[in-house]
């Protein structure tokens, strides 16, 4: 590993403790560049390589991330420039490892962060936001800016601000204020220091001759005027527990030329023990006596002698296990007192960990006749194995990363081949020396439900996967569930629980790769071990069932509508008697809806009522399961379209032809009650033959200054204006009245009238197009009411903001154009607002198809 021209080293991917390892080579290439080559990889998966100097104040960095593409292998090359003292001439004196940087839990740690650099459950949930040390920076922080997080760091300084007082207006002195506030994560410091520096008037060296102070020539620079003394001691302001807002007033203060303030927080850094040297006898001589007295619940421990600000890892062994185990972690305290833990019946620590925890283990038997003992809980060479569990149980080196120079980090070795790393047995209780067997198998005649439910609850903390058989009407041998995938239902049928099943059953396990939940939490409501056990055989049989269903449907012609609401009845009845699992119902009520027919009838005409000859329609088929897919037919001579023969849990229509618009609600489908359709009752779909765009105009206008007692304002398109008053010119009058005192978000009766001038409006509705304002129909006014005993939570802005649009015919035809209400508020800062957004042909043509590159500025 430390040769002077490669080193080597791997790192099992945190994605399962049972895969593959990733090896990783490093080799020196040029001056400045190393050649780096891992796998095995997945494809299109993102991989981070770490690094860490040798030696227990080492940590690991992040040094470079990568991209796997669809090669089981990656070899690429990078600079060694960026990490402080990693250099071609250091090179030997860090460590590399490679690993899966997916955030599988979602809460921003990558797993390969979470188990080298946090040391924990890699399946287990971090938050981001959280401190370790209780230092104001957060764990993202800290691992975004390549900090180790068991190190206390200074935390963000206080936010200042200042304001000057004089004691009156032409006074010089007076009073100075100071208020700052803590970082919102930052702790309580011990106190703050206010230093100040005094400011006084120099007279002007390089004043040019022949100029007045006030003028320079060009590109002369004014020196300051003022000269800033050396900082000094102004205050000492203590720290308060829960207080993150202070202030701190001085008097006497020169206003005029106003002193320049800094601020700093004094805090007194926790101290942390360190070893001088680590090997195997230092890391023995941590070791410290533990004596445990036995309670209700467990054992109350006493830890006598402890080094002081140390992390110890408290182990546990007993006489039905001899081999020491991980019980959990603590630190000491100031001095060399006992420290008092307590324990419970398994030997585990469930409280007080710190500042590390240990997973929680579930099958652990309850210890007999135990012993303790504490040790240097620290990873002074960063194999994630913790130093005392190195000297004490998988006798590999403290201080070297790799023992042996295996190319293999020491808590990523597999000492018995059952393909369990010693990280993984370390945090699950295992022995790593020995080889870990997965659970008995076990055999039930005619089980009861309890009986099947205690069976199928797992024995061990290492993962695993469930194997069942099935022995039925007497068979002589047994067949894997997914063979007969209605047995599961029956299996899962727990409604009589001490009834007999009229089948044998044969459970037994596998290792099975680590996965999310690993911790403990349940993924299932149900909250018992035997279900989560349950949960790859329960997809597994699933699949199987759909698929045999989705077959079967397949084979046979779609289901009409009615038959496929019989079914899912059906399906629905055979869930609540218990004959059915709800995920096997929920994906026989899915495929059923994508075996649907959806044979569709259609009709393309423009908005004359004239067919629309060789326009294109799409079709796309929506699934409940799988992807929807697209088939497109045209129009024939008669606008008429059709398509037979689809499946599908629904269709969406899409017609198109170029010089044709189509838009608005429902595409303009009119007259059918659903999509039932058919050669003589056909789905009508109305779209728009385009003339050609005219020069309009496109604005908004607007005003917040609306006297809302009834007055008029009147709106004029053609100069963008909303004016109090009446004017012969302008496009529509105005009225909002209201109380003249409302409360905030009260309620009270309120009205707006919208009269037009020399012309009228038609409100649109969904389905119309907005390309052509109607020949006639228009209405001299329009007129909302909104009354306070009918307004549940009166938002105006909830009230009114709504789609309003509508036709303008004005200024005797010569005027035509379509207009939307976009805000309007009866109370806005004791006025009254209304915003309009506006198109407008003032050629008096009734075309109002529009390009914005024709607009009209």
């Amino acid at each position: 590993m430390k040769t002077k021209w490669f080193i080597t080293l791997a790192l099992l991917s945190a994605m399962a403790a049972l895969a593959t390892p990733i090896k990783l080579t490093v080799r020196p290439k040029g001056t400045n560049q190393v050649e780096l080559t891992f796998g095995p990889v997945a494809t299109n998966a993102w991989y981070q390589v770490l690094v860490r100097t040798n030696g227990p104040d080492g940590h690991w960095i992040t040094f470079s991330d990568f991209l796997s593409g669809n090669n089981k292998a990656m070899s690429v090359t990078t600079d060694l420039g960026g990490i402080q003292g990693l250099t071609m001439e250091t090179l030997k004196n860090w460590t590399f490892a490679a690993g899966d940087w997916n955030d599988s839990e979602g809460d921003e740690i990558p797993l390969l962060a979470k188990e080298l650099i946090f040391r924990t459950d890699p399946f287990s949930s971090i938050d981001p936001n959280g401190s370790l040390m209780g230092d104001g920076w957060s764990n993202i922080q800290k691992l975004q800016s390549n900090w180790d997080p068991f190190v206390w760091h200074p935390p963000p300084g206080p936010q200042l601000s200042v304001s000057f007082h004089p004691d009156n207006p032409s006074a010089r002195k007076g009073s100075v204020i100071l208020t700052w506030q803590l970082y919102f994560y930052s702790p309580v410091p011990d106190y703050f220091l206010i230093e100040r520096a005094n400011r006084t008037m120099r007279p002007m060296t390089n004043r040019p001759p022949n100029f007045s102070p006030m003028y320079g020539r060009p590109g002369w620079q004014r020196e300051n005027p003022l000269v800033t003394g050396l900082f000094e001691l102004a205050a000492q302001v203590p720290g308060k527990p829960g207080v993150r807002n202070y202030r701190y007033v001085e008097t006497n203060v020169d206003t005029l030329f106003q002193p320049l303030y800094r601020i700093q927080a004094h805090y007194s850094p926790p101290l942390h023990a360190h070893l001088a040297q680590v090997n195997a006898a230092t890391i023995r001589e941590t070791m410290l006596p533990v004596m445990a007295q036995p309670t209700t619940n467990g054992y109350a421990l006493t830890v006598t002698h402890p080094i002081p600000y140390a992390l110890y890892l408290l182990l546990v062994r007993d006489k039905s296990n001899p081999q020491w185990r991980a019980s959990g972690y603590f630190t000491s305290g100031t001095n060399r007192n006992p420290v008092y833990l307590h324990v419970d019946k398994k030997g585990m620590m469930s409280d007080g960990q710190s500042p590390i925890a240990m997973p929680e283990v579930k099958f652990l038997p309850e210890v007999v006749e135990p012993e303790f003992t504490a040790g240097w809980g620290e990873d002074s060479d960063g194999d994630g194995l913790p130093d005392i569990y190195e000297v004490l149980v998988t006798h590999t080196d403290p201080d070297n990363a790799d023992t042996g120079n295996t190319g293999i980090l020491d808590g990523y070795k597999e000492m018995t081949g059952d393909g369990w790393n010693n990280l993984e047995k370390f945090r699950r209780r295992v022995n790593p020396l020995h080889p870990a067997q997965p659970p008995a198998t076990i055999e039930l005649i005619k089980p009861t439900g309890n009986e099947i439910m205690q069976a199928i609850t797992p024995k061990t903390d290492l993962s695993c996967e469930l194997q069942i058989e099935v022995r039925t009407n007497g068979d002589a041998s047994y067949q894997p569930i997914e063979q007969v995938p209605l047995i599961f239902s029956k299996i899962m049928n727990f409604r009589q629980a001490n009834e007999h099943k009229n089948f044998d059953l044969r459970i037994s396990w596998q290792f099975a790769e680590s996965k999310a939940n690993q911790d403990g939490s349940n993924p299932f409501d149900r909250g018992q071990a035997s279900f989560q056990a349950l949960a790859s055989l329960m997809e597994r049989a699933g699949i199987q069932l759909a698929e045999a269903f989705k077959a079967n449907l397949a084979t046979n012609p779609p289901l009409s509508r009615s038959d496929t609401s019989n079914q899912m009845a059906a399906i629905m009845h055979s869930y609540r008697q218990g004959e059915m699992d709800k995920g096997a119902a929920m994906e026989e009520m899915m495929v059923l809806q994508d075996n649907q027919s959806q044979d569709f009838y259609g009709k393309v005409i423009d908005q004359y009522g004239q067919p629309v000859v060789g326009a294109e329609v799409a079709v796309e088929i929506n699934l409940a399961v799988g992807r929807s897919s697209t088939q497109k037919t045209q129009t024939d001579a008669n606008g008429l379209f059709q398509f037979t023969g689809l499946r599908g849990q629904s269709l969406s229509i899409t017609p198109e032809r170029r010089g044709f618009q189509i838009e608005g609600h429902g595409l303009g489908l009119k007259g059918l009650n659903g999509p039932e359709t058919n050669p003589n009752n056909r789905a009508i779909y109305t779209m728009w033959k385009l003339k050609g765009p005219e020069p309009m105009i496109h604005k908004e206008v607007s005003s917040r200054k609306i006297q809302p007692d009834g007055r008029r304002f009147t709106v004029d398109f053609l100069k963008n204006t909303i004016t109090e008053g009446t004017n012969a010119a302008g496009d529509l009058l105005i009225q909002i009245q209201r109380p003249p005192q409302v409360k905030p978000r009260g309620k009270y009766d309120w009205s707006f009238v919208m009269t037009a001038i020399d012309g009228g409006f038609i409100e649109v509705t969904n389905d119309d197009y907005l390309n052509e304002a109607p020949e006639s129909d228009y209405q001299p006014q329009y007129q909302m009411n909104r009354y306070a005993t009918n307004v549940m939570n009166y938002s105006t802005r909830q009230l009114y903001r709504t789609d309003r649009t509508f036709f303008l015919k004005s200024r005797g035809g010569q005027v035509y154009g379509h207009f939307h209400i976009m805000d309007l508020e009866p109370d806005y800062r004791g006025m009254a607002a209304l915003q309009i957004e506006y198109y407008i042909n003032p050629s008096g043509s009734r075309n109002l198809e529009f390009d914005p590159a024709r607009q009209i500025q």
